[in-house]
C-alpha cells in the first residue's frame, strides 16, 4: 500500500502528474476480440443444422458429413475460456468499489493536472523524509500551488493513514483525509473521510518523525465520507 519507491521531491518542488488517470486502451481491444469470437462461432453453428434440415436426401448425402465437423470446429470453444467471461468471477472486491488512501487525496484534486507530489510516506521511512514531505506542503501553501501528501499512521488492528491536499483551481481549497481499512487487507475497501481546512501549518512544538507529520489543518471544517461504504 505505501510502496518503497516514493517518492519525495526535491526541494526545488518539480512538477509531478500526480493524480492522472490509467489507460484502459488495452482492456477494452481484449474484450472486443473475445465478442468478435462468440459472434463467428455462433453463426457457423446454426449454419450447420440449418442446410441439413433443407435436403430431402440429406440422409444419405455425402456433403452432410462435412457440415457435421463443424460441431467440433476448435473456434467454439473459444467463448468457454473467453477471459471476459470470468472477470467478475475473480474480481477480489466482490463488485464493491475500492477506496485507497491514494485515490481519495487523488480525487479533490483535479485529475490530469500537475500537481507537486510531496510523499507517500512509510512508517520505516528515516525521519528526513518526513521533514522534507512537512516542509514541501508549507511551500506549496505559501504559494497557493497545487499539491498532495499521503503518509502511514500506526494503527492497532488495522491499516490507517491521513493526507492532505491543495487544489488550484477556481480559487485555492485545503483538505486533509483521513483513511482506515478496518484490518481488510486486500482489496483495500476501507473508508475515508476529509475536511476542508482555511489553513494547514506546522503543529506547535513538534518535530516531524515517522508517524507524526505536523501538519495542523486549521480551522477545519466539518468531516465528510468521500469514499468507503
Amino acid at each position: 500500500m505505501f510502496e518503497r519507491a516514493h517518492r519525495l521531491l526535491p526541494a526545488a518542488l518539480a512538477l509531478a502528474l500526480a493524480c492522472g488517470d490509467s489507460d484502459a486502451t488495452t482492456t477494452d481491444d481484449a474484450t472486443t476480440a473475445g465478442s468478435t469470437d462468440g459472434t463467428d462461432a455462433t453463426t457457423s453453428e446454426t449454419t450447420a443444422p440449418t442446410d441439413a434440415g433443407t435436403g430431402t436426401d440429406s440422409s444419405s448425402d455425402p456433403s452432410n458429413a462435412t457440415t457435421d465437423t463443424t460441431a467440433t470446429d476448435p473456434t467454439e470453444t473459444s467463448t468457454d475460456t473467453d477471459p471476459t467471461d470470468t472477470d467478475t468471477d475473480t474480481d477480489p472486491t466482490g463488485g464493491a468499489p475500492l477506496c485507497t488512501l491514494e485515490d481519495s487525496v487523488c480525487g479533490l484534486v483535479e485529475r490530469n493536472t500537475e500537481v507537486i507530489n510531496c510523499g507517500e510516506l512509510a512508517l520505516e521511512d528515516p525521519d528526513a523524509d518526513w521533514q522534507a514531505a512537512h516542509d514541501c506542503v508549507l511551500e506549496a501553501v505559501s504559494q497557493a500551488k497545487g499539491f498532495k501528501l499521503i503518509h502511514q499512521q500506526q494503527g492497532l488492528d488495522s491499516n490507517v493513514g491521513s493526507g492532505f491536499a491543495g487544489q488550484d483551481g477556481v480559487g485555492y481549497a485545503l483538505y486533509s483525509v483521513f483513511w482506515d481499512d478496518w484490518g481488510v487487507d486486500a482489496p483495500p475497501l476501507g473508508n475515508a473521510w476529509a475536511r476542508s481546512c482555511e489553513n494547514i501549518m506546522h503543529t506547535p512544538d513538534c518535530a516531524p518523525v515517522s508517524n507524526s507529520i505536523c501538519l495542523l489543518c486549521y480551522p477545519s471544517g466539518e468531516e465528510t465520507q468521500i469514499c468507503g461504504e
